[in-house]
């Protein structure tokens, strides 16, 4: 199973209500949340930072067969718009980083999901 790592940023408190909103209300972290498109979303633990900067919020979405983008973009920006839409937070996938645009982010996390098959595959091919 493909795995995509995502990163948001932005000040503590907006970042505190869009994981609520995402995780209804329940922050727990590595538990599975099933989310719409085949697949799982999953908090990490936030690591000790001693900045007084931007929050980050990480989450590892693991990819079922048959996943659809488009359904968790559409998602993920409701759930967005329910935390108020917050303006601070940004998206860093691959090293990208993104505004919540419904489409944008399916093209991002396709494109993401390609390159964590292709090195699966390629990962795969050298156990054997």
């Amino acid at each position: 199973m493909a795995k995509i790592t995502i990163l948001f940023e932005g000040q503590r408190r907006e970042l505190n209500e869009f994981g609520f909103a995402i995780f209804d209300q329940m922050i727990r972290y590595d538990v599975p949340l099933d989310v719409p498109g085949n697949m799982t979303l999953t908090l990490r633990p936030e690591g000790l930072r001693k900045s007084v900067g931007p929050g980050v919020m990480e989450v590892v979405l693991n990819l079922a067969e048959g996943f659809t983008a488009g359904i968790f973009a559409n998602w993920l920006y409701g759930k967005w718009q329910k935390s108020g839409e917050p303006r601070s937070i940004t998206i860093k996938i691959e090293n990208r980083y993104y505004q919540l645009d419904p489409e944008v982010l399916a093209k991002a996390l396709e494109g993401a999901a390609k390159k964590a098959e292709k090195a699966e595959e390629k990962e795969t091919s050298l156990r054997s």
